[in-house]
This record gives C-alpha cells, sequence and structure tokens, in this order.
C-alpha cells in the first residue's frame, strides 16, 4: 500500500520584532526600523524592518554597523514580554489546527498536519487559513512553507518572503530545489559552503548528483546526509514540547546587598543554576528576564530576545548583567531579591541542525556538560560557576581531565 507523504508546514513571522513595533506605533510603519542593542555599547541587531533591510542591515549585525549603513533608521530596544505575549497568541492559533506543533524560536514553528487535511483542506488550503487569522487576530503577516518533510518546509517558507506562501510538491520536490544554491541547504553555512563550491559544486542539483566518495573526502560523515537534503529527503520529526513555560532561580538575602561586585557573583550564580536547569530538561531559551526588588520592596523585571536559543551558562549571565547594567539604577538601591528566568524555551531537538557548528561554542558545550556530570555524582554544590565564564580553556582543560 503507498503511503501518503506527510503534510509540514513552516510558519516564519516576517520581521517579527520590528513589525510587533510598528504594530503598537503606527507612525513607524514604512520607515526603516532596528530592534536591539545600544550602538555605543557592543549592542547586535535582534531584527530590522524590510525598509531597513533594504540597506544591508541584518540579524545579529552589530548595531553600530547596522547605523552606519542606514543612518535614518529608527533604533528601538527590545521588548521581550511583548514579543512572547504574541508569539503565545500565535501559537494557540497554529495549536488550533494540529496538536502537532513544533516551536523553534519565539517567530517560527513546524507543524504537522497530515492529520488535518479532514477538518481544514490540503496543505497550502491550511496555510492560507493560518495566514488568515493569524493577520486578523494580531494584526502581523507570516510567510508559510508547505512541503513533506521539515527541511523543504523551512527552505519554502524563505522563497517568497514577506507574506508569502511557497508550495513543493512531494512528486517535484527534488526538481523543484535543483536549481537553488546550496546555501540554502539546512547547515551550510559559510565555512561549508566554501569546501562545497571548491569542488565547483554550486546548486543543489550538482550537489545530488555528486559522486558520495568526492563528498566524503571533503566533507567525511556529514557528506551523506548533505546528499540526501539536496535530493529533497528529510525523516527528521516534528518535536512538540509540553515542558515548563520558563526555568527561574532567584534568591532573597537576609542582609541586603548594595556592593556591585557581589550582586553579580551571585547572579553569576544563579544563570550557572538556570542554564544546567535548561541542559537537564533538554531545552534552550530565547528570552533572559532579570528581576530584582529592593528594600522597599518595589520590584524591577527586564527581559531581552537572544538571537539564538541558548543552554549556556555564559550566554545567560553575559544577557542577565547586560540588562542589571544598562536597564536597572542601583544608585541607592540595596538588593533584597535577585532572580533570573529562561523563557521562551525550546526543545533542543527541534531547533534546526547545525552540521558544522561553531567549534568555540562546541567546546564550552563540551566543557558544561562535564560540569553537569561532576554535579550529578557530587551534588549540586560541587561547582560554582564563579570566575569560570570568560577562561573557557580552563573549562575545556577540566574536561578533558575530569570523569
Amino acid at each position: 500500500m503507498k503511503i501518503s507523504p506527510r503534510i509540514i508546514l513552516h510558519i516564519d513571522m516576517d520581521a517579527f520584532f520590528a513589525a510587533v513595533e510598528i504594530l503598537d506605533n503606527p507612525w513607524l510603519k514604512g520607515k526603516p526600523v532596528i530592534v536591539g542593542g545600544s550602538a555605543n555599547r557592543r549592542g547586535v541587531v535582534a531584527a530590522a524592518s524590510y525598509e531597513a533591510r533594504k540597506y544591508g542591515v541584518h540579524s545579529a549585525m552589530p548595531t553600530a554597523i547596522a547605523m552606519r549603513l542606514c543612518p535614518s533608521a529608527i533604533l528601538l530596544p527590545t521588548r521581550g514580554h511583548r514579543y512572547e505575549e504574541i508569539s503565545n497568541q500565535i501559537m494557540e492559533i497554529l495549536r488550533d489546527f494540529t496538536p502537532q506543533v513544533g516551536q523553534t524560536s519565539v517567530d517560527e514553528a513546524f507543524l504537522d498536519t497530515t492529520g488535518s487535511t479532514a477538518l481544514f483542506g490540503d496543505g497550502k488550503s491550511i496555510a492560507m487559513k493560518i495566514k488568515a487569522r493569524i493577520f486578523r487576530e494580531t494584526g502581523l503577516t507570516c510567510s508559510i512553507g508547505v512541503a513533506p518533510n521539515k527541511f523543504l518546509a523551512k527552505l519554502s517558507s524563505d522563497l517568497n518572503k514577506p507574506d508569502g506562501l511557497t508550495v513543493i510538491p512531494a512528486d517535484t520536490a527534488a526538481e523543484f530545489i535543483a536549481p537553488l544554491p546550496v546555501s540554502r541547504i539546512w547547515g551550510v553555512g559559510p565555512r561549508t559552503g566554501k569546501l562545497i563550491t571548491a569542488l565547483g559544486i554550486h546548486t543543489i542539483g550538482e550537489l545530488a548528483s555528486c559522486r558520495p566518495q568526492q563528498l566524503e573526502q571533503h566533507l567525511g560523515h556529514q557528506a551523506g546526509e548533505l546528499q540526501a537534503l539536496a535530493r529533497g529527503e528529510d525523516t527528521s520529526e516534528v518535536v512538540t514540547s509540553h515542558g515548563p513555560k520558563s526555568i527561574s532561580r532567584e534568591t532573597t538575602f537576609a542582609v541586603f546587598l548594595s556592593d556591585r561586585e557581589r550582586i553579580e557573583a551571585i547572579l553569576l550564580e544563579l544563570a550557572d543554576d538556570v542554564a544546567a536547569r535548561l541542559r537537564t530538561e533538554g531545552l534552550a531559551a530565547s528570552i533572559v528576564t532579570l528581576k530584582v526588588r529592593d528594600e522597599r520592596f518595589a520590584t524591577l523585571t527586564r527581559s531581552c530576545t537572544l538571537a539564538e536559543p541558548t543552554d549556556l551558562g555564559e550566554t545567560v549571565y553575559a544577557t542577565a548583567r547586560n540588562l542589571l547594567l544598562n536597564k536597572v539604577d542601583l544608585r541607592g538601591r540595596r538588593i533584597r531579591l535577585l532572580g533570573i528566568a529562561a523563557g521562551g524555551l525550546l526543545a533542543r531537538g527541534s531547533i534546526s541542525p547545525e552540521l558544522f557548528p561553531d567549534q568555540k561554542a562546541e567546546k564550552r558545550r563540551k566543557a558544561t556538560s562535564t560540569v553537569d556530570r561532576i554535579r550529578q555524582r557530587y551534588g549540586s554544590g560541587s561547582w560554582s560557576g564563579a570566575g569560570t565564564y570568560g577562561t573557557a580553556g580552563f573549562l575545556s582543560g577540566v574536561a578533558g581531565k575530569v570523569l
């Protein structure tokens, strides 16, 4: 019996952070908008409106460079709570069409709608209904890719932005993607792309028809996976997370604190604990929230949405510390409570894979895995993160010697 192909959708909100800012401030419509950190404090771009993108501005770019490229841009700080609020609203809409929703970031998700066709029609019909509901209920647009697997759905959602809808039929998928550049394949970044183009391979079709032995000589064990993707093959499932909405850690002080160095040291321990719990749960956070309560019981919360989801303590700490120094006025305040929450949680297995990840990040990840094993064996008090971040070499040395 012939098995019908799956119907996978990838939903990608258009310039999400910038679009939310324009939604809340209509006078920004049609103007170049950049959402991100300060240009004077080594900030980075979290999102840019399509008007700003025309100048070459893109996410993860240093804000200072972005403002030089587009001097007329309106720079706005991130508002994590607001983005998460609308993100939750969008995800609830998606779950009305199928329970198989795998959120991969605050503004992206995969849907397996194979079992929903009797209620809502074919993949294109479902995508059109989703687009209409999201726009009607939030005022925002999204781009959707419809395909027989996650890789093709993700690729197709990016082909016709903004407000696009692209369908890749199962029976012609290989032909559809063959003319596209190899950079469109999951995990093919600049480094991998150079290795492939050095072989005279420029399109997905050329990669699909290349001799496997030739690829293996240059790409090793990743060659087979890359070539399968080039043929339009991907068996990965939509991973649905039913875990906690946030992971937090806070502490109340018997003696109120005003010394900044002591406050930062405790913040580091909190970040370390939160990150360890993320790794234990197999989760990554896309939003970090700092909570501060002073001696007058005034409570402040400040949030930051990350460019990439993380489960690394150093990233959680650096983000929380930046919020503390730049978003909280500590002058004249004595602190009675300090806390960190990791929100926008994603199952690590639902995040798009990187075939050749950043080597430094992988080194730090291995080091933190070793620390996790130390804690599991000897207890949570057997390792303190204090003083370790920024010394990845030391941690890597530990990773090679312990356990």
